[in-house]
């Protein structure tokens, strides 16, 4: 079992991986994603809340007294009120912080097929891959092209 385990995940595996704006390309390219516009508000919406999650996990020292999470403490709904303001001054604090001291580089790409809606999250500073399906179509077109992102 060992061995077909091995062999299943061996194929997957790439000596030679490509770069993140090789695979954004291959995106457009290969299956004709288009990217979202960065003056769009959902682009603004996204980045905003991609960096601030980055500036949490990767520089969370810039976020001063608020680098650490917060607990929750009771579950009553003082407590729960209590731990969502925190979360929130946590998240404001973090898209405060300058551009010049901590940035991302953030790309959507987006593409509609009959009722079908597909997106991609690209993050290439920090090597970050994310996507998004939903629609009334079939799912194995979206696998088939996470499968082979995977694999560049």
């Amino acid at each position: 079992m060992f061995r077909i385990r091995q062999a299943r995940i061996g194929k997957y595996l790439k000596a030679d991986p490509h770069s993140m704006v090789e695979v954004m390309e291959y995106i457009k390219d290969k299956y004709g994603f288009a990217e979202v516009d960065r003056c769009s508000e959902e682009y603004r919406e996204q980045y905003e809340q991609m960096r601030a999650s980055f500036l949490m996990q990767y520089a969370p020292g810039l976020l001063g007294e608020y680098a650490d999470v917060p607990q929750l403490t009771s579950r009553d709904e003082e407590g729960i009120r209590n731990f969502m303001e925190q979360l929130s001054i946590r998240q404001k604090r973090a898209e405060s912080v300058s551009r010049e001291v901590f940035d991302i580089d953030f790309h959507i790409f987006k593409k509609e097929q009959d009722s079908t809606r597909m997106d991609f999250v690209v993050e290439s500073k920090y090597g970050y891959i994310g996507g998004g399906f939903c629609g009334s179509g079939k799912t194995k077109r979206w696998k088939d092209v996470v499968r082979t992102l995977a694999r560049r």
